[in-house]
C-alpha cells in the first residue's frame, strides 16, 4: 500500500514539474522580442496601405494624449482615435506616444504577438519610420 502511494505521488510530482516546464517555456515565447512571423505580418500589410518615409523627429512630435503617433516594426501609425477605446485605458499608451523601440518593447511585453493585427485595424497607417 505504501509503494502505491510514493507510486501515485511520484507520477504527480512529475506531472506538476512538466506543466511548469511548459508554463515556463511559452511564458518565455511570448516575451521578448517579436518573431519574425508578426514582422512579416506588419510589412506586408502595412505597405500595400501607402504613406511616407517619417522621420524620428516628426514621430517624436506626436506624443501626447491629443495626437499620439507610434511606431511598430518600422511602420508608423496615428492611434490618437484608439485610445479611448483601449480596454487598458489610454494611460497604458499614452507613455509611449511619439516612440519607437519603446512602444515595441511595452508592446510585445504585454500583448506578445496576439494584438499585431488589432494594432493594423486600429492605427492609422502613417509610412515608414526612416533609419
Amino acid at each position: 500500500m505504501m509503494d502505491r502511494k510514493k507510486g501515485v505521488y511520484l507520477f504527480a510530482v512529475e506531472v506538476i514539474a512538466l506543466m511548469v516546464l511548459v508554463v515556463f517555456y511559452f511564458v518565455n515565447q511570448s516575451t521578448g522580442k517579436v518573431p519574425r512571423s508578426a514582422r512579416q505580418y506588419s510589412e506586408q500589410n502595412s505597405t500595400s496601405i501607402g504613406g511616407e518615409t517619417i522621420a524620428q523627429e516628426e514621430l517624436t512630435k506626436h506624443n501626447s494624449d491629443t495626437d499620439c503617433w507610434i511606431s511598430y516594426w518600422g511602420k508608423v501609425y496615428d492611434v490618437t482615435s484608439w485610445l479611448p477605446k483601449h480596454p487598458g485605458g489610454a494611460k497604458a499608451i499614452t507613455p509611449y506616444c511619439g516612440t519607437s523601440s519603446e512602444f515595441e518593447n511595452a508592446f510585445t511585453g504585454q500583448h506578445g504577438t496576439s494584438k499585431v493585427e488589432l494594432l493594423d485595424q486600429v492605427g492609422t497607417y502613417k509610412g515608414e519610420l526612416s533609419n
